[in-house]
C-alpha cells in the first residue's frame, strides 16, 4: 500500500473513532483491506539504475555471492534483533524480548508486539517486553508443536489474531523463465494502473477517490520504486509490487506480484517476477518473497523462480499500542 493509499485508510479509521466504532470493526476494515492489499515500501534508488533486461541472460546464484547473503543475515538479525548467529544456532523453543515490538513499523498501520520465526529445529519468538514474564510462564512446559495454539489463545485473549506465512530466500534466478517482454513501468501509466488498482483492490479504492494528487503521487513512487508489468490489449493484467516488511535493512525487497483474475495461469507472473528479480540482483538488492501458508499458489511460483523457503513466520499486529 503507498502513501497516497495509506492516507484515506488512515481517514477512514479516524472516522470510525469518531463514533465510537468498535474495535472489531476497525481490525476487519483493515483485516479486508489486508486481504486484497499488502502494504507496499518505497525503495530509495536512483533512476539511472533502473536498467530493463539487458538481452544476454545472466544465472545469478545467490548461494555464492557473499554481499547479498550478508543481506539476508541484516535482514533477521534486524527484524528478530538477535544475532544471526543465534538464530542458526537455536534449537528448540528460544523466547526474547524486543524493544522494537514496541515500535510501529515504517509504512505499517499496525504494530507487532510479537513475531515468531520457526525453522525446522526451533521456534524464536520476538515479543514486547511487558510481555515477557506471561509468555515465558504460559510456554515453560511447552513443546515446539504447542506454541502456536498457546499463542493464538494468548493474542484471542487480548481481542488480536494471529497471521502465519512462509518467507523464502533467492537461490537463483531460473534462467529458463522468458520475461523478454515484461515492461519496466514508467511515469506516463497512471491510468493504466489506477484501473488495475481498482480491479485487484475494490475494496481499498472504495475508501480512495482519486484526485490529481494521487497523480503526482504515482509519478513520485515511479520514480523511487521499480516496477515491471505485463500489457496485454493496453492494460496492465499483472504487475510486481515492493510489499512492505518490518524493520527491513537497506537493500533487502520484499517481492509481491498480482495479476488480473482472467490473466492468471497463463506465466504473466512469472515473467514480470523473473524481471524484476533480475533487475534486483544486477543492483545488489536481494528479493525475498513471503506468502499465506496455506496459499499454494504463491509457494509453486517462488519454487519456480528461484526462491527456497527459509522457515515460517507469525505476527501477532495491533491496532494501538495499548500493552
Amino acid at each position: 500500500m503507498k502513501n497516497f493509499e495509506q492516507k484515506r485508510v488512515l481517514d477512514k479509521i479516524s472516522e470510525l473513532i469518531e463514533v465510537n466504532a468498535s474495535k472489531e470493526d476497525i481490525v476487519n476494515l483493515l483485516r479486508n483491506i489486508d486481504a486484497q492489499c499488502p502494504s507496499s515500501a518505497v525503495i530509495a534508488e536512483n533512476a539511472q539504475n533502473r536498467e530493463s533486461p539487458v538481452h544476454e541472460k545472466i544465472p545469478k546464484n545467490v548461494g555464492s555471492n557473499i554481499k547479498l547473503l550478508q543481506k539476508y543475515r541484516n535482514y533477521f538479525e534486524e527484524w528478530l534483533n538477535i544475532p544471526v548467529e543465534q538464530i542458526i544456532q537455536a534449537r528448540g523453543i528460544l523466547l526474547t524480548s524486543n524493544e522494537k515490538r514496541s515500535l510501529k513499523p515504517r509504512g505499517w498501520l499496525v504494530y507487532l508486539p510479537i513475531c515468531i520465526f520457526e525453522t525446522e529445529q526451533a521456534m524464536i519468538i520476538s515479543c514486547v517486553p511487558s510481555w515477557m514474564k506471561e509468555l515465558n510462564e504460559k510456554l515453560a512446559n511447552a513443546e515446539i508443536p504447542d506454541v502456536m495454539p498457546i499463542i493464538r489463545e494468548y493474542a484471542d485473549n487480548k481481542n488480536l489474531y494471529c497471521d502465519g506465512y512462509l518467507i523464502y530466500g533467492l537461490e537463483a534466478l531460473n534462467e529458463k523463465v522468458d520475461y523478454s517482454e515484461a515492461i519496466l513501468m514508467d511515469n506516463t501509466q497512471y491510468n493504466q494502473y489506477l484501473e488495475f488498482c481498482r480491479k485487484t483492490y475494490p475494496a481499498l479504492y472504495e475508501l480512495i477517490e482519486p484526485d490529481n494528487e494521487m497523480v503526482e503521487d504515482f509519478k513520485n513512487m515511479i520514480e523511487k520504486e521499480t516496477r515491471f508489468c505485463k500489457i496485454i490489449d493496453g492494460k496492465i493484467v499483472s504487475m510486481t509490487e515492493s510489499e512492505n516488511v518490518p524493520n527491513k535493512p537497506e537493500g533487502i525487497v520484499n517481492l509481491g506480484i498480482n495479476t488480473l483474475r482472467d490473466y492468471r495461469r497463463k506465466g504473466y507472473a512469472t515473467e514480470v517476477c523473473a524481471a524484476f528479480i533480475d533487475n534486483c540482483v544486477r543492483r545488489d538488492v536481494l528479493p525475498i518473497w513471503q506468502c499465506d501458508i496455506n496459499n499454494t499458489a504463491s509457494q509453486s511460483l517462488a519454487e519456480k523462480l528461484g526462491f527456497k523457503c527459509l522457515g515460517s513466520v507469525y505476527n501477532i499486529p495491533a491496532l494501538i499500542e495499548s500493552w
